[in-house]
């Protein structure tokens, strides 16, 4: 037996995608053995060969799952007859796609979808019931959706009307060795950046966009370098693209908290930061899964601070590894990151124990158990064989 891997990327992205890809091809080998019976598609290959896939078996085709041209239809239904493949596993793959006739036509009997997105706003009374009626009335479509939060798989059965015996979770990991308490890495982020010792560092890393509320951290820090007088806070931001920061100039220039705010850039280094830094938040407005960037905080023994929406609330223990707050209030965050700030030892303590909580439940190979669980289930359900490698992955 085979498998598609689909991608609704281009090739060679970046580096969220890319663990995706590491981790999506260790599952393929369990499931089938060799390289030769895994196949990884992509609707562009512009990008070049995928970087992960070097020195492997692995065979790559260009493959578009919202392409309407029947031609195309036409040769991946050929592809998957040709090289026997039953079983795809496709990121984002919705409901109804125009490719999936030509999937099931190309001998497709399992097809699952990952989902790193939230499906759809909740739903209920009528129009539940239709969204219902509407996935249960569509002929071809995924037999199986995994999700990375609880909150993002309620997005689906409470939203689109998914049956939840037709859904999954399966966590994030975290490399831990690389992302680690670090003895000697408290000077690191302060001699780079030129952030005086005497500051504690508040850090995030992440996208610039909107809903990922870095507004809410610079009000917060200006509320209190400005309002409460405190001058032992730094904030942090990484992962700004030139030009990025300029929007949240207006909140903070022109007052004494412009010197304690650092908007670092997009860096290679981040492992490296984080344990020099003190506190991690994430204060996200819009929708969020369980971002990567909460695991590697937390494997860095940081403590969290996020916002009480979606799937946040999944990454930490409240008031044992981080401390929830309203999505938005930027002065519910000063607190919280005062708290913190004036208690070292609960500081500490939570950052212990969201480590501990990465080394125990948030590994990659119980990622990968996890994906290969679900997806075994699903081959069992369809009639699909299934059983390849059982070794460890690299």
């Amino acid at each position: 037996m085979s498998i598609l891997v689909a991608f609704r990327f281009e090739s060679n992205i970046g580096y969220a995608i890319e663990r995706l890809e590491r981790v999506f091809l260790a599952v393929a080998r369990r499931l089938v053995g060799g390289d030769e019976h895994i196949h990884f598609s992509y609707p562009s290959l512009d990008g070049g060969a995928p970087n992960v896939l070097e020195g492997t078996q692995v065979r790559v085709l260009q493959f578009d799952q919202f392409s309407t041209d029947p031609d195309a239809h036409r040769r991946i239904e050929q592809y998957l007859l040709g090289h026997r493949i039953q079983i795809a596993l496709g990121m984002d793959f919705q409901v109804k796609r125009p490719t999936y006739p030509a999937l099931s036509r190309g001998g497709i009997k399992a097809l699952a979808a990952y989902w790193g997105a939230p499906m759809s706003a909740e739903n209920s009374g009528v129009r539940l019931l239709l969204k219902r009626l509407d996935v249960a009335t569509t002929r071809h479509k995924p037999g199986l959706y995994i999700f990375e939060s609880e909150a993002m798989r309620r997005t689906a059965t409470h939203g689109r009307g998914i049956p939840a015996s037709s859904t999954a979770v399966c966590r994030l990991s975290v490399d831990s060795t690389r992302f680690a308490p670090r003895e000697a890495g408290w000077s690191y982020p302060r001699d780079l950046f030129g952030i005086p010792g005497d500051r504690a560092i508040v850090f995030y890393s992440g996208h610039m966009e909107e809903r990922k509320g870095v507004a809410v951290i610079v009000k917060a820090m200006v509320e209190l370098v400005v309002s409460r007088h405190r001058r032992d806070v730094h904030l942090l931001v990484l992962g700004n693209r030139p030009g990025e920061a300029d929007r949240f100039d207006p909140l903070f220039a022109g007052t004494p908290a412009q010197h304690h705010v650092t908007f670092g850039g997009y860096r290679s280094d981040v492992a490296d930061i984080m344990p020099g830094c003190s506190i991690g938040v994430i204060a996200s407005t819009g929708w969020d899964s369980f971002p990567a960037s909460s695991l590697e905080m937390a494997s860095s023994g940081l403590p969290l601070i996020v916002s009480n929406l979606g799937g946040l609330p999944e990454t930490i223990i409240p008031e044992e590894t981080g401390l929830l707050f309203p999505p938005g209030d930027h002065l519910a965050l000063a607190d919280a990151i005062e708290r913190l700030i004036d208690d070292p030892e609960e500081r500490l303590a939570f950052g212990n124990r969201a480590r501990a909580r990465i080394l125990s439940s948030f590994t990659p190979q119980q990622q990968i158990d996890g994906l290969v669980t679900a997806l075994e289930g699903l081959c069992h359900r369809t009639g699909v064989p299934y059983g390849g490698a059982r070794a460890e992955p690299d």
